[in-house]
């Protein structure tokens, strides 16, 4: 099989990495990678023909950074520059240089072995595949986000609860399933217009991604809806994250561009029961939802299971 081609060794990124992160991270690997191939020429050639590697590089340190690092100093979301991808990402970068660097030394010294070089030449290889499976992985991951508010669509949450339904059947471990709604989001609609409704949507599934815990993960559901998975979590702490949450919106404004608008939420929330697949645990805590919507909005209700 074509390492190229194959990216079952690269990790998915978290649920919680938004569209905008991604597109940002994909434009600078690809810039990064541009420039680590003319610094790997460099070398190449340096370790080719040893005069090369004694000559001055135009202020460009040949075993150095060579720019990667540096292109890829973009603002991206922890789910990013904290991912096992981004690390290893660097990780190899740095294992790379640090071997050219010792390849230099002894081509200066004229104690540079074949069998070096193509020990050089498959760390070489062997990064370059890695940067290729993960540009493959980022844009499979923005195929699965949804474009207006860049959290993962519903198809995609759907697989991720099933995983993690697959997962406590072995572990015995537990976890919930939440429904968020925004309250008279029809209001917003109707008052503002639909650009500034979609911007709206925008805006609370960014705060939902960051004001939730690292682990926990979001998804747009549908509409106005926000599908949630919070791993390792009894059906009592659920309650008290998610009424944080609530709070934080119902006490603050929501800005959008000039213009200010502010919100409440509802949220139905349910625990994973041995005796419930996904299908159900979804409409247990959509019908929490809609209960906590005839109660008076604003307000976390737990489903029956």
């Amino acid at each position: 099989m074509n390492p190229e081609r194959n990216i079952s060794h690269i990790n998915k990124f978290s649920g919680k990495t938004n569209s905008r992160d991604l597109g940002r991270f994909l434009d600078d690997l690809r810039h990064a990678s541009d420039a680590h191939l003319d610094w790997l020429m460099e070398i190449i050639l340096a370790l080719r023909f040893s005069e090369r590697a004694k000559a001055p590089n135009n202020g460009q340190d040949r075993s150095g950074k060579c720019n990667f690092e540096k292109v890829l100093g973009g603002s991206y979301g922890v789910s990013i520059r904290n991912s096992a991808n981004f690390k290893q990402l660097i990780s190899q970068h740095e294992t790379l240089h640090n071997l050219s660097e010792e390849c230099l030394g002894k081509v200066s010294l004229g104690d540079f072995t074949s069998s070096e070089y193509a020990a050089f030449l498959h760390e070489a290889r062997r990064f370059q595949h890695f940067v290729d499976a993960l540009k493959m992985r980022t844009t499979d991951s923005l195929m699965e986000v949804d474009e207006l508010t860049g959290v993962h669509m519903r198809n995609n949450m759907e697989a991720q609860l099933e995983d993690e339904w697959a997962r406590v059947q072995r572990t015995g471990a537990i976890f919930c399933v939440a429904m968020v709604d925004i309250d008279y989001f029809k209001w917003v609609n109707e008052e503002h217009g639909h650009v500034f409704g979609d911007l709206v949507l925008a805006e609370l599934a960014n705060k939902l991604a960051d004001g939730l815990r690292p682990y926990d993960r979001v998804s747009r559901y549908g509409g106005d809806e926000f599908l949630l998975l919070l791993p390792e979590t009894s059906l009592e702490e659920a309650q008290v994250v998610l009424n944080q949450f609530r709070d934080y919106i119902a006490e603050n404004e929501i800005d959008v561009g000039k213009r200010t608008v502010r919100l409440t939420v509802s949220i139905g929330v349910t625990r994973y029961d041995t005796k419930s697949d996904i299908p159900t645990l979804i409409k247990q805590a959509d019908a929490a939802l809609y209960k906590a919507k005839h109660e008076g909005r604003n307000r976390v209700v737990a489903g029956t299971t």
